[in-house]
């Protein structure tokens, strides 16, 4: 490509809803450890597989847009209609940050907003929208009236309405605001959030109308029962939150880890093994208020998918000044009712944990090796989830970013791609 433009290819057999990010342009401090977190993969996060849901997983149907989606694309190769891959070319532009989105249910809309931040600095942004497959842009911006998009979360697509994307754009006070389509992109409405968005908003896997949302600065937590409109305060001091996936919880409920901290800024002066008592607890709210249950104390963090809650937990005292400090893993699977240990290594405060699929009824789980290798071992559990066998060494899971390549191929049941580090630390799938 040539100085000043970026340039898009597009195949229009990519199916089913997603947002894609690229950045060319990122920085050593946009990188986050993830050593001493026990984490999930974003898709296991977003991708919510909750059994109320009919999944091909399980009863060997598929999801109903993904099959239209499929059939139409069949249809137009049949009639051998066109290119299947198109390149368009963004002249004049020098932000290097876009993010893509369908915006429609098999008519062509694609949205890509393309931004650019460094620091407390912000580039005017832009955001284009395709009616064609990627085949020509039109510059939208002047629909949300000229405002800069966020860079890490400005563009959020709603997984359970094709035509609703919610633009989060930079505003002069300390609060955000939101421009929301309903018509993949023809018309916006401006909202104002009485809160901070820095992260990407929690939806509900079946109520399109439920959205949380969380300050990761003040911890705050808010619920919007409207597609984002109005929002009430529900909880306060929250690390992490998720809507339930447990089949017996009520449709709305939250699960949410609460600090032991009272002020959110203390952890800054922390030392990095010291541990307050977080608390897991659940609530379901009922016209926007919640009253909370603690269903488990001295988290450290947790997960949740299908009907498997999981949570890490320090096994020695952290303020016993012992050079490891030590973490293990417990699981529920009657919604925090009864927890049982899981039968897997415990890790130290340089290594963790991460969950990277839960969708298929069992877990696969990644545990860190000794001394930041880059790869630990792939495990995957029986039905009750307690239970574990190793299924490979030397996974590879790379230091300081959060991302690995073990990849769940949603076509084809049963069928998982992931990658291996050789002692001379060469890498093959």
């Amino acid at each position: 490509a040539k100085l000043g433009s970026l340039w898009l290819v597009s195949l229009v057999f990519l199916l089913c809803n997603f947002v894609l990010e690229t950045d060319s342009d990122q920085s050593f401090s946009q990188i986050k450890r993830v050593n001493h977190e026990f984490s999930m993969q974003q898709n296991s996060q977003t991708k919510v597989t909750s059994l109320r849901k009919k999944r091909s997983a399980l009863d060997g149907t598929q999801d109903v847009m993904c099959t239209e989606q499929n059939q139409h694309f069949h249809d137009q190769l049949s009639k051998k209609e066109g290119d299947f891959a198109n390149q368009f070319q963004f002249d004049n532009e020098t932000n290097y940050s876009l993010a893509l989105a369908w915006t429609g249910k098999m008519d062509g809309r694609l949205m890509v907003a393309i931004t650019e931040e460094m620091f407390t600095m912000a580039k005017p942004s832009r955001l284009y929208l395709s009616t064609d497959d990627g085949k020509t842009f039109q510059n939208i911006t002047s629909r949300i009236d000229n405002s800069l998009i966020r860079k890490n979360n400005g563009l959020q697509n709603h997984p359970l309405s094709p035509g609703t994307v919610m633009i989060v754009v930079h505003t002069e006070d300390e609060f955000s605001a939101m421009y929301i389509t309903e018509d993949g992109g023809d018309t916006f409405h401006r909202q104002i959030l009485p809160f901070l968005l820095e992260n990407t908003l929690y939806f509900h896997p079946t109520k399109e109308d439920y959205i949380i949302a969380h300050e990761a600065s003040s911890r705050d937590l808010y619920l919007s029962t409207n597609m984002g409109r109005t929002w009430d305060k529900i909880h306060s001091n929250v690390l992490s939150v998720k809507w339930s996936t447990y089949e017996k919880d009520d449709d709305v409920t939250i699960y949410a880890l609460l600090s032991g901290e009272k002020d959110p800024f203390e952890s800054f002066w922390a030392d990095e093994t010291s541990q307050v008592e977080n608390s897991l607890e659940k609530c379901t709210p009922v016209r926007g208020q919640c009253t909370w249950k603690t269903i488990k104390s001295e988290v450290y963090t947790f997960g949740m998918e299908g009907k498997f809650l999981y949570i890490s937990k320090h096994l020695t005292d952290p303020d016993s000044y012992e050079d490891d400090v030590e973490r293990l893993m417990e699981v529920s699977t009657d919604g925090g009712a009864h927890w049982a240990e899981v039968q897997l290594p415990t890790v130290t405060e340089d290594r963790f944990y991460s969950i990277l699929d839960m969708s298929e009824e069992l877990i696969f789980m990644h545990v860190d090796n000794p001394g930041d290798t880059g790869h630990g071992t792939l495990y995957i559990s029986d039905a009750t989830g307690i239970i574990f066998t190793e299924s490979l060494q030397r996974h590879l899971y790379p230091n300081f970013v959060d991302v690995t390549d073990f990849y769940k191929v949603q076509s084809m049941r049963g069928v998982y791609l992931a990658s291996q580090m050789e002692s001379d630390n060469s890498i093959h799938t």
